[in-house]
């Protein structure tokens, strides 16, 4: 079992920015480090130039799809079904 940590409540914006900071970092001179689909399609549809944009929109229907299969074998408790009840004569 894993041990839960908690933190102060104002580290959570602060872990926000910094995951946005890395991921632009870490992909912007690769991808232009678009992060949100919308901002990728914009000058996609401005520029009409759909190379790769299936990659940003792929990408989050993947994600989503990953991270409830992921959530619901992994962390939801595995119930078993609820038993009949007797019928009232």
């Amino acid at each position: 079992m894993l041990a839960q940590v908690t933190l102060p409540a104002p580290f959570a914006p602060l872990a926000i920015g910094l995951a946005v900071v890395v991921g632009s970092f870490a992909a912007g001179p690769f991808t232009g480090g678009a992060m949100n689909p919308a901002r990728a399609l914009g000058p996609a549809i401005a520029f009409w130039n759909f190379k790769n944009i299936w990659v940003y929109l792929l990408a989050n229907f993947m994600g989503g799809m990953s991270g409830a299969v992921i959530y619901e074998n992994l962390f939801l408790e595995v119930c078993c079904p609820p038993t009949p009840r007797p019928a009232r004569s």
